[in-house]
């Protein structure tokens, strides 16, 4: 896996677990509901945001 993807994910997945409450972690099958349900969401937005902050920095 490349840097950037794997900064890419990490970032990502830092942003959908900051969305859950204590509850929701401790809950696998909630957590994995809220996830995807953020995935749905939230995915596009997040990707696009963080190319045009790539795109930035470059």
């Amino acid at each position: 896996m490349s840097e950037s993807f794997s900064e890419f994910v990490q970032a990502e997945l830092q942003e959908i677990m900051n969305s859950m409450d204590e509850r929701c972690r401790k809950d696998p099958e909630l957590c994995c509901r809220v996830a995807m349900e953020w995935i749905e969401k939230n995915a596009k937005m997040f990707r696009e945001e963080w190319n045009k902050k790539k795109l930035q920095s470059a």
